[in-house]
C-alpha cells in the first residue's frame, strides 16, 4: 500500500489506500486535535440525531394520530428549510465573493 505524502507540518506518511489516484496531503483530512474533537462531536450529533429523529417522529404519529396532517407539518418545515438554504446561498453569492474571484 502507498504512502500518501507528508502532512503539512512534516509528520509521518500516512498509510493512504488510493494513492495513485487521489494524493490528498493529509492536513486537508484532519491535521489538529482539536479538529478532530470537533469531527468527533459532529459524527457523535449526528449519530444521536439519526436515531432521535425518527423516534420523535413515531412518538408525535402515536400521539395525534393524523398522518395527513403530519405530512403538511413535514411539507411546512421542508419549504422553511428550503428557503433558509436559498437565503444561504444568494447572501454567500453576493456578500461573501473571495477578491480573487
Amino acid at each position: 500500500m502507498e504512502s500518501a505524502p507528508r502532512d503539512c507540518r512534516g509528520g509521518q506518511s500516512v498509510p493512504w489506500p488510493h494513492a495513485e489516484i487521489t494524493r490528498v496531503p493529509t492536513c486537508l483530512v484532519v491535521p489538529h486535535t482539536g479538529l478532530r474533537r470537533l469531527w468527533w462531536q459532529r459524527s457523535r450529533a449526528i449519530a444521536i440525531l439519526a436515531w432521535l429523529f425518527p423516534l420523535v417522529w413515531a412518538a408525535l404519529f402515536l400521539l395525534v394520530r393524523l398522518p395527513a396532517l403530519m405530512v403538511v407539518i413535514g411539507g411546512v418545515a421542508g419549504t422553511a428549510i428550503l428557503l433558509i438554504v436559498v437565503f444561504a446561498v444568494v447572501h454567500f453569492r453576493y456578500r461573501q465573493v473571495p477578491e480573487r474571484l
